[in-house]
């Protein structure tokens, strides 16, 4: 099965393309793939997408102003996920010189537990009032297992979050590790003087903060450590 990613990007005007993606291959070869999941930018307002029309060749079609890397998720007929990775090319027509736009806002995949649901709320409000896309569990894709939606969350992302808290489940401890797996910097922030953080984040240093109300508090160290690492450039 010989299955490629192909694009098209028409210019609109006032720095914005119409653009699509899509499968080539052979009237057989699409007909094995059962649907294609695409992740793309957080910043769109439907950031993962599903196509299921062979017939259409799984086509994806969009507006944007700025390139950047879509994933995509191949869904075969034997259960088997395939992925990929493509770049959205945008070109200037001829005579227009102007350097094109790239999506760079800060992205970060933060892991919690459910039972420290309201701090997270808390937390994204204020990280996104410095302009930082936050990404978590509620983000990823039902049409892919949990493993695999969790991955292209971390994928996107820049920097990640580990909430750690008296309260923390064996799934933060899990995402966490993939996310080292991945070479993702992480920053812990542990809730709770007497709070040990995590095994693998040992020798990580932490953001302490004595509890959940502090989390304005929690949100301006973050900010000021993706600042000092140069994350993002």
């Amino acid at each position: 099965m010989n299955l490629k990613i192909a694009q098209d990007a028409k210019y609109q005007g006032n720095d914005q393309w119409k653009w699509s993606v899509w499968l080539e291959g052979t009237d057989q070869d699409l007909d094995q793939v059962q649907s294609v999941i695409y992740t793309l930018h957080p910043t769109f307002p439907k950031p993962v997408q599903v196509k299921k029309d062979p017939k259409k060749k799984f086509r994806l079609d969009a507006l944007g102003w700025g390139e950047f890397q879509i994933q995509l998720a191949i869904k075969m007929k034997t259960g088997d996920v395939r992925q990929e990775t493509h770049w959205l090319q945008l070109q200037y027509p001829e005579g227009e010189k102007k350097k094109r736009a790239t999506h760079k806002d800060p992205v970060i995949f933060l892991t919690s537990s459910a039972a420290d649901g309201s701090f997270v709320t808390e937390l994204k409000k204020a990280l996104k009032e410095r302009h930082v896309t936050v990404l978590t569990n509620e983000d990823a894709s039902t049409d892919l297992p949990p493993d695999e939606s969790i991955r292209q969350l971390v994928d996107q992302a820049n920097a990640s979050i580990a909430v750690v808290s008296n309260c923390s489940s064996p799934w933060v401890t899990r995402e966490v590790d993939y996310i080292r797996e991945r070479h993702v910097p992480v920053i812990p922030i542990v809730i709770g003087e007497k709070t040990k953080t995590l095994v693998s984040l040992e020798q990580v240093d932490a953001i302490r903060i004595t509890d959940a109300s502090d989390v304005h508090a929690a949100a301006e160290k973050v900010w000021e450590e993706v600042q000092s690492r140069a994350i993002w450039g």
